[in-house]
């Protein structure tokens, strides 16, 4: 009943934001718009997606290799599938999918609240790089007044979990394991977030993270190319900032409404008509996702035919017992 509730809960609010990015569109014009849309510039943003997906496995491959070595292509294949699941799923249900198919198919020695924990501090990483790319766009636009509350809560968010873990305010060494099943959930999980006191890890995570948010910056820049928009580079970070503010609203699927909305919000602000900017910001949502999807897809397949030769061949060895 819960989950049934969130669905339609963020249907709903996909709904309302569709609504919002297509009221007095005139859709013909959309149409011919994207029709002179220059695909040589357009295309490139897709394979870019999935360079995304690349390193941001890699990136989490540095934080679990601190409990144990873990082999890349099993993370990768982990990744592109848990990616296809946001896509499908409201609710960023692929990182759940992510923590028990990471257990189950990698075999690692720690638990799944450890697992849990490198997926959070993943995130977080993603989240400061992003603050940072923020403060550099206050250098050249003003901050709209609407953005200023989700900012100032993200912004104490990561100064408390910098110093709760950094400065090691929590000494989990002086604690005890608890032998209580949750408790002892809850301890693994806090013990993947001290990861962050490997100030090695965490330059390196931040690093990775800003290489990852340029190829964001690149893949929108090219998209300003193909639908020949001439607009400052520093635009394209405010989109860029726009977007993974929008997608903290729970939406549904893929964040479908508050995306484009938010990308329609920006270019319009710099003169772009709304058509233009209905089809820039659906054009966007679509080349990040469909190779995900496919790609993801195909990486499900083989997993699924893996776990299935894997069973049968557990029945034909248990032996029959007469």
């Amino acid at each position: 009943m819960k989950s049934k509730f969130l669905y339609k809960l963020g249907l709903i609010i996909s709904i309302c934001f569709l609504y919002l990015a297509l009221k007095g569109t005139n859709y013909s014009a959309v149409l011919k718009i994207l029709s002179e849309v220059k695909l040589i510039y357009a295309l490139p943003v897709a394979a870019l997606s999935i360079l995304l997906v690349v390193l941001k496995a890699f990136r989490w491959k540095m934080v679990l290799d601190r409990f144990e070595v873990v082999p890349y292509k099993r993370l990768l294949s982990i990744s592109m599938i848990a990616n296809m699941f946001n896509v499908i799923f409201p609710f960023r249900a692929g990182e759940v999918f992510q923590i028990f198919i990471t257990k189950s198919r990698v075999n690692v020695k720690f638990g799944r609240s450890i697992i849990a924990g490198t997926i959070v501090l993943n995130k977080f990483f993603e989240l400061l790089s992003l603050l940072i790319l923020f403060y550099i766009l206050t250098w050249f636009v003003v901050i709209p007044s609407s953005w200023v509350v989700p900012i100032r809560y993200l912004v104490i968010f990561s100064i408390i979990f910098l110093l709760l873990f950094t400065f090691n305010i929590i000494n989990l060494k002086k604690v005890l394991t608890p032998r209580n099943r949750f408790l002892r959930a809850a301890y693994d999980f806090l013990l993947s977030l001290k990861l962050l006191e490997d100030k090695i890890l965490l330059i390196k995570a931040l690093f990775i993270s800003l290489f990852i948010w340029s190829i964001e910056l690149l893949m929108i820049s090219l998209l300003f190319v193909a639908f020949n928009l001439s607009l400052p580079f520093w635009v394209s970070i405010f989109v860029l900032v726009s977007i993974n503010l929008a997608m903290l609203i729970p939406a549904t699927n893929a964040s479908f409404g508050p995306y484009e909305y938010a990308i329609i919000i920006v270019l319009t602000t710099y003169k772009v008509s709304k058509e233009t900017a209905l089809s820039f910001a659906v054009t966007f949502h679509f080349l990040e996702i469909f190779l995900i999807l496919l790609i993801g897809f195909w990486f499900y397949l083989k997993m699924k035919r893996t776990s299935n030769s894997l069973n049968s061949i557990d029945k034909n060895s248990t032996p029959k017992h007469s």
